[in-house]
């Protein structure tokens, strides 16, 4: 934990539509690369209030819920998930952040990302503020990701041998289609997230 800060105690709660809390579900949180590239992720499992709980060291933080599909397809899939901070110099015995997410159907964002002076641009990596549904471009350069909800998301895309590019993707409502603006990958540094995982469901 970088300069001995404090870590932070962080409760994620998961609900239905209604309100009502879901009980044995997966959770995944996740914190940002570090300067090595590291993603921290802690998948768990909620307890039967639809809690988890967590020591986190300070800075920003993204909670998701694993997709659950309440009958087989073509029927909706619902997810749930929300980013927040934890704040330097809290007290873990003290200071608890709540998060709390609701489920709702999920949404679906698509675009076309390129790689600058190649002939095609299939393997962008597409990943969404570190959520589980990262996905990878077709040979024009096609993307698509399913099971976001509702909310604010940097996508990150990467390919070797060229810098990464990001956009602000929004999703209003749930079980929206989004189109997101064309993004261009130029020629630079690739750093290669990786991810680091602690403990299971």
């Amino acid at each position: 934990m970088a300069g001995g800060e404090a870590p932070g105690t962080v409760t994620v709660s998961l609900a239905d539509s209604l309100g009502a809390p879901v009980a044995d579900e997966g959770l995944t949180v996740a914190g940002g690369a570090d300067s090595a590239g590291l993603v921290s992720a802690y998948p768990r499992t909620t307890d039967a209030r639809g809690d988890v709980a967590l020591v986190l060291a300070p800075g920003a933080w993204t909670a998701s819920a694993q997709p659950i599909a309440l009958a087989p397809p073509p029927a909706p899939r619902l997810v749930a998930a929300g980013t927040f901070i934890v704040p330097i110099g809290g007290r873990a015995t003290s200071d608890t952040v709540l998060v709390h997410l609701r489920l709702s159907t999920a949404s679906t964002v698509r675009g076309v990302a390129s790689l600058a002076g190649a002939i095609q641009s299939g393997g962008i990596a597409v990943n969404p503020s570190s959520l589980t549904p990262f996905t990878e471009t077709d040979s024009t350069g096609a993307w698509q990701l399913g099971d976001l909800p509702p909310g604010t998301w940097v996508i990150r895309f990467g390919a070797f041998g060229y810098a990464p590019a990001f956009d602000t993707v929004i999703v209003t409502h749930p079980g929206s289609s989004v189109v997101a603006m064309p993004v261009t990958l130029h020629p630079g540094v690739s750093p290669r997230l990786r991810s680091r995982s602690s403990g299971s469901r």
